[in-house]
């Protein structure tokens, strides 16, 4: 028999609560916290965030955005480090690399990757094509 962890916490707290390590009081107040991220509701922030993450393509041809509450348990970490408007520009961005919805990640895995410590690098200037780096000296 599968045992869900909301199930196996409950019936720890309400065994710490006979033994007298936690009082009836405090079981009670324990039990009845929203206990996902989900239950608690999401900020205007995540929700911005959220809208503008681009949904995925699946193989039968649906777009989809899945893990909402893991994304939020994981930008709630994020959302401590860097700053709102970072996170806007850093989604966009990545939205508009991702035009079709092929190969676009799960929200929360994408934060995982701490897209704001990558490095993008410049590409050199254009020389002309009658460039001839001999004369540059």
């Amino acid at each position: 028999m599968t045992r869900n962890v909301h199930d196996v916490l409950i019936d720890l707290i309400e065994a710490l609560s006979r033994n007298g390590t936690l009082t009836h009081d405090e079981a009670v107040s324990i039990m009845s916290k929203p206990k996902t991220a989900k239950e608690k509701g999401y900020s205007e922030n995540f929700e911005e965030l959220w809208k503008l993450y681009p949904s995925r393509l699946t193989d039968s041809g649906t777009f989809v955005k899945v893990g909402k509450s893991a994304a939020y348990s994981q930008y709630l970490r994020v959302e401590k480090k860097i700053e709102h408007d970072v996170l806007v520009s850093l989604v966009s961005s990545y939205a508009c690399q991702h035009p079709g919805g092929k190969f676009v990640k799960d929200m929360e895995r994408w934060l995982k990757g701490k897209p704001w410590e990558d490095v993008v690098e410049q590409e050199p200037e254009a020389k002309p094509s009658n460039y001839r780096p001999w004369e540059d000296e």
